[in-house]
């Protein structure tokens, strides 16, 4: 499943004409972190950090991909690994059909710490150190309503189809615009200084002053209309 994410998201960095992805899970789940037998068989301190750097990349690249991303929570819900990966998407959205739909962040029952770079991701996701230190201590498993609560979850949907529904109401934008959006977002996370953040930005925003999209709104006068 790790190097078909890895492949995955390669594909979609080519395909330049897209503005937005879902992740769901096959079979009706999302996913439940590591394969135990999996995990048996690599239980050893070298391992664990190559596996660790590996998944790392690939959920960081994914992170940075310049269209909008859906994690689509279904079924047993997201836990370990599974619950890591979500925080690699843009938005998080939950199954409501079934109360055993869930996201747990379940590492320090297993006897270890999130490894794939999600405890950064979730201090800006749920806005606070606290929260997150919370979470991480008593590693149980979040129904739909607290994971709201927290912040950790953007909404609740029955089908993926209405994720579909859902995230196309983000996305109805031109493409160029969108993908700038989220290339402006991601200079925010990256470790830039203030006025290096500004120049991106510029830069980012000039190709889009005089376009296509840009002319077409003022011609139409859109900025007046709700």
């Amino acid at each position: 499943m790790m190097s078909d994410l890895d492949e995955i998201t390669d594909k979609l960095y080519q395909w330049t004409e897209c503005k937005g992805a879902i992740l769901y899970g096959a079979d009706g789940n999302f996913c439940s972190g590591g394969d135990l037998k999996f995990a048996k068989k690599i239980n050893n301190p070298s391992s664990g950090y190559a596996m660790s750097v590996y998944m790392g990349h690939i959920l960081n690249k994914f992170k940075k991909l310049p269209i909008i991303t859906v994690a689509y929570i279904n079924g047993t819900g997201a836990l370990g690994g599974g619950a890591e990966v979500t925080t690699a998407c843009d938005y998080r959205l939950m199954c409501n059909l079934t109360d055993t739909t869930g996201i747990g962040f379940v590492h320090s029952k297993m006897g270890i710490v999130p490894a794939w770079g999600s405890t950064s991701r979730l201090v800006s996701i749920m806005g606070g150190v606290k929260k997150v230190l919370n979470l991480l201590l008593e590693g149980r498993t979040l129904g739909v309503a607290e994971a709201m609560d927290l912040g950790l979850v953007d909404g609740t949907v029955a089908t993926l189809e209405d994720a579909g529904a859902w995230l196309s109401g983000k996305i109805n934008r031109d493409v160029n615009v969108i993908r700038a959006i989220k290339r402006t977002m991601l200079c925010y996370e990256d470790d830039h200084s203030k006025a290096d953040v500004r120049e991106l930005e510029r830069r980012i925003f000039a190709p889009l002053w005089g376009g296509t999209a840009n002319q077409a709104a003022l011609r139409l006068r859109l900025k007046h209309y709700r």
